[in-house]
């Protein structure tokens, strides 16, 4: 069973993830896998986050040069980076027959959520 739900701001795409066993939303560890890990490992990891290649969005008045020169002042970085992780991706599911999914907590109001592909 997902997570306990406690609050009643649940909105439809946090009922639509329970509908594929891999996405964003229930990537994550349980409390158990938590405390059976190594916390240096854990912190280790989050270190070395700055050693894999960034990507930057940016909207705003500054040119390119401009911001790259601010990027390179502040956000200091190593001059090679670190391969990053094969990643798995998260595949859209396709959605071959009808079906209703019912969130099992009691709920104060309605919600109704189509989905369609």
């Amino acid at each position: 069973m997902p997570r306990l739900i406690r609050n009643q701001t649940l909105k439809p795409s946090g009922i639509m993830v329970f509908m594929v066993p891999y996405n964003p939303q229930r990537n994550d560890f349980t409390m158990q896998q938590l405390r059976a890990m190594d916390p240096q490992k854990l912190i280790d990891l989050l270190g070395n986050l700055g050693n894999y290649a960034h990507t930057v969005l940016y909207y705003g008045p500054d040119s390119e040069k401009q911001l790259c020169n601010l990027i390179l002042q502040q956000h200091k970085v190593g001059k090679v980076w670190a391969k990053a992780p094969i990643a798995k991706p998260y595949k859209e599911q396709q959605t071959p027959k009808n079906e209703v999914i019912i969130a099992p907590y009691t709920a104060k109001k309605h919600l109704h959520a189509p989905v369609s592909q």
